[in-house]
């Protein structure tokens, strides 16, 4: 999405790439830094007039409301969002963890966390 629009990426694992060092994944203390980071990146993004693509799956760690809680952040801005959900397999999603650049990028590549 990123090269197709032009814009920068902002993945989600650098929230928590950034908590992960100091806390327990998935600890409440965790995901308060790693959602209060989240936000303030998107604030200053709007401050600055810069639309992020941000990739983002839920699971069992993040706020129920978050994506909602980005949007209205956004729109408060001044900014517009546009959600795109798109769709894998459970066994895709699987045969996701095994990929190398999973590693590179210290994303997850557990399956028993991803199932929660």
């Amino acid at each position: 999405m990123a090269e197709m629009t032009g814009l920068a990426l902002f993945c989600n694992h650098l929230g928590g790439d950034t908590a992960a060092p100091v806390l327990p994944f998935g600890s409440p203390s965790f995901v308060r830094l790693r959602e209060q980071f989240r936000m303030n990146v998107f604030e200053a993004a709007g401050a600055e007039d810069r639309s992020p693509v941000f990739t983002f799956q839920p699971d069992g760690s993040a706020f129920a409301d978050f994506a909602m809680g980005v949007a209205g952040l956004v729109r408060r801005t001044g900014g517009g969002v546009l959600l795109v959900h798109l769709k894998i397999s459970a066994d895709g999603q699987m045969s996701r963890f095994a990929n190398r650049d999973r590693n590179r990028f210290a994303k997850q590549r557990h399956a028993a966390l991803w199932r929660g």
